[in-house]
Parts: C-alpha cells; sequence; structure tokens
C-alpha cells in the first residue's frame, strides 16, 4: 500500500506577508487618524478656554463700568471708582490684572492697546472703552460709561475745587 500524504491547509510565506503589510497600513492609518483628532480636540479645548476667559472679563469689566463713578486712565491701566472702592485694571502681554483692595483677578486675555475716548452726546459724556484684542474672529471689545448729570456736577465740583 501506498503512503497516503495528507494535504495541511495553511498561508503561503507571500500571503502571511500581504496580510501584514495591509494590516500595518491600516494601524499606521488609524494611529495618524487618531493623533490628529487628539491634537484638533486639544486646540478646541484651548481655544473654548480662551472663550471662557473672555466671557469672564467682558462680565467682570461691564459690571464694574455699569457700577462705577468715575473711570480714569493711564498708559496700560484704567483706574475705576466704584463708592469708596478703587479697581485698577493693568494691561500686560498676554494678560489683565483686575486688583482692588480685597482680592486680585487675572484674566489671560491677547490683547493690542486699549483706546480711551471721552465724548459729548447731547450734552453728555459718555466714555468710550475700546480694548483691541489678538484673536482671529474677535478684533476688539468696546464698552461705554454714560455719566448722569449728577456725576458730570460732583465731577466739575471737584475739579473746580468745590
Amino acid at each position: 500500500m501506498g503512503i497516503i500524504a495528507k494535504r495541511i491547509k495553511s498561508f503561503t510565506l507571500i500571503e502571511v506577508l500581504i496580510a501584514i503589510i495591509i494590516s500595518s497600513l491600516a494601524i499606521g492609518f488609524s494611529i495618524t487618524v487618531l493623533i490628529n483628532l487628539q491634537n484638533l480636540f486639544n486646540k478646541k479645548i484651548k481655544y473654548d478656554d480662551q472663550i471662557e476667559e473672555l466671557n469672564s472679563f467682558i462680565h467682570v469689566f461691564k459690571n464694574d463700568i455699569d457700577l462705577s463713578s468715575e473711570i480714569h486712565s493711564g498708559d496700560e491701566t484704567i483706574h475705576i471708582l466704584k463708592d469708596t472702592l478703587i479697581i485698577d485694571y493693568s494691561f500686560f502681554t498676554g494678560m489683565v490684572i483686575r486688583n482692588n483692595f480685597y482680592q486680585s483677578d487675572t484674566f489671560r486675555i491677547k490683547y493690542s492697546g486699549i483706546e480711551f475716548t471721552p465724548v459729548w452726546v447731547n450734552k453728555n459724556l459718555v466714555q468710550d472703552i475700546k480694548i483691541n484684542l489678538n484673536d482671529k474672529f474677535i478684533k476688539y471689545l468696546k464698552f461705554n460709561k454714560d455719566y448722569t448729570f449728577e456725576t458730570l456736577f460732583k465731577l466739575s465740583s471737584q475739579e473746580n475745587g468745590y
């Protein structure tokens, strides 16, 4: 009787190499997509943090201006008199620091300059404060303080020494 050889079903070396190459390409593509998505997610989180910081600054600054009785400006500072409290805003590269007697707040905002313009509108003094930003979407923030007649009378009395 003859020896019957059983044929073993298996893959050839070339088939295994082709499978490894295709798997490597698929894994490499998947890792590249994952890394790009992670970078995009990190940029989105960073931008969301910047927007949240900007919104916090807008809220606090607008509240201080609305409740103020006087506003004075320096080169890179704004001094706000609010009742008996003096609030100082100091503008630095990449941040704005708000100081008062009780606390200090830091807002990380990329700004490029401040414009402080007193304007008379219909016999009322309006101080325009424009904060220029280094941002792709938001170019500047503009605030104004409309003084009442009583406040103007008080300011003019202080200037004249009454």
